[in-house]
C-alpha cells in the first residue's frame, strides 16, 4: 500500500541547529574496545582523529557477566573470577590496540564487567564523550550482522552519536551523505558528521521525498514539495558551510522507502560516510525514523553515523 503524506512546509515551528555548527571533536573519543581484526577500522579512525583535534581516545573492553548462578559460587570467588576474565580481556585490547596504532600516546585502555550497551553509553557520558567509535566487519561478513546488532543497541542507550565503522576503514571521511528529515535528531547527525571529516569534505543533505506525492493527482504536487524542502535546507546548509572546510549540497530523492533510495544514492556517490538520526520527526509512519538509521546501518558498506533522538545533557 502507498504511504499518503502531507508536502514539506517550512513553518515557524522549523527545528533550527542546537547551536553553530563546527569541525573538529572537542571532547575525549571513546571506543569500543575488543580483540578482534575488526576493530582495526575503529582504531585507525580513532587515531587520525587524535592528530588532528590533539585530544585523547579510550578503549573501553567490556567483558559479559559470567551465566553461572551466584549460589554455585561463594560471592568472593564470583568477584576474583569476573576480576581474572576483566584482566585477561584488558591484555588482549591493549595488545589489540598496539598492533594497530603503535605505542601511540592519545589512547588509554579501560576494561568493565556488564552489558556493552550500557557499560559504553555510562563511560561516554562520565568521560564527556562526543562520539562513541565501534567496529564493523565489512559488509557480507559471516560475523556483521551480530556486530551490528550490537551497534544498535548502543546507539539506543546512548546520548551521543555512534559511528560504526568498517574494518576496512584507514582515513577520514571525504564525502558524507545525511539523511534528512529536518527534525532535531537528523539535524544532530549532520552536525556529527561534520566534526568527523576530512579536511575539504563534502556533506550532501538528502530528503526522500514519498513516490505516492507525485502520484496524487494534484497539479504542481512535484513543485509545491519540492519548494518547501528548498526551504527547510536553507538554514542547515548556511549552518554547515560556516564552519568551513566543506562543501555542502542537498538532494531531493524519491521512493516510497527511504532506506533503499538513501541506500542507492550512496552507492553510486561513492560517499564514504552515511548519517542519520535515530528517530524522525513524523513518527513510525514517516520518513526517517529508527527503522531508517537501521536500514542504513545494515545496508551500507561505508562507515555509518547514527545521533540519538535526544541530545546529551
Amino acid at each position: 500500500m502507498k504511504r499518503k503524506s502531507t508536502p514539506v512546509q517550512s513553518t515557524d515551528k522549523t527545528v533550527a541547529m542546537d547551536g553553530p555548527a563546527r569541525r573538529g571533536l572537542t571532547g575525549p573519543i571513546l571506543v569500543g574496545g575488543e580483540d578482534e581484526p575488526w576493530i582495526s577500522g575503529a582504531l585507525n579512525l580513532a587515531l587520525l582523529l587524535t592528530r588532528t583535534t590533539g585530544l585523547n581516545a579510550h578503549v573501553l573492553g567490556v567483558v559479559r557477566p559470567l551465566g553461572l548462578p551466584m549460589s554455585t559460587l561463594l560471592p568472593s570467588d564470583y568477584e576474583a573470577l569476573e576480576e581474572g576474565r576483566r584482566l585477561q580481556h584488558l591484555e588482549r585490547v591493549r595488545r589489540r590496540v598496539h598492533q594497530t596504532v603503535g605505542n601511540a600516546a592519545a589512547f588509554s585502555t579501560g576494561a568493565v564487567t556488564g552489558s556493552p550497551a550500557v557499560m559504553l553509553a555510562r563511560e561516554a557520558r562520565q568521560r564527556g564523550s562526543e562520539l562513541i567509535l565501534l567496529g564493523l566487519e565489512d559488509k557480507n561478513a559471516p560475523g556483521r550482522t551480530a556486530l551490528e546488532d550490537e551497534a544498535l543497541q548502543v546507539t539506543r542507550a546512548a546520548d551521543v552519536p555512534v559511528l560504526a565503522v568498517p574494518a576496512s576503514a584507514h582515513s577520514l571521511p571525504r564525502r558524507a551523505l545525511v539523511a534528512m528529515d529536518f527534525s532535531a535528531s537528523s539535524l544532530r547527525a549532520a552536525r556529527a558528521a561534520l566534526v568527523v571529516l576530512d579536511a575539504g569534505a563534502t556533506v550532501v543533505l538528502a530528503h526522500v521525498q514519498p513516490a505516492a506525492d507525485l502520484e496524487s493527482g494534484r497539479e504542481g504536487w512535484r513543485d509545491v514539495y519540492a519548494r518547501g524542502a528548498a526551504a527547510l535546507f536553507e538554514q542547515p546548509k548556511a549552518a554547515l558551510s560556516a564552519a568551513g572546510d566543506v562543501t555542502v549540497e542537498t538532494e531531493l530523492l524519491r521512493g516510497d522507502d527511504p532506506g533503499p533510495a538513501l541506500l542507492e544514492f550512496a552507492r553510486k556517490g561513492k560517499f564514504d560516510l552515511v548519517a542519520s538520526g535515530m528517530q524522525g520527526a513524523w513518527g513510525a509512519d514517516r520518513h526517517l525514523t529508527g527503522s531508517v538509521s537501521t536500514a542504513l546501518l545494515r545496508g551500507a558498506a561505508c562507515t555509518t553515523l547514527i545521533a540519538p533522538s535526544q541530545a546529551s545533557g
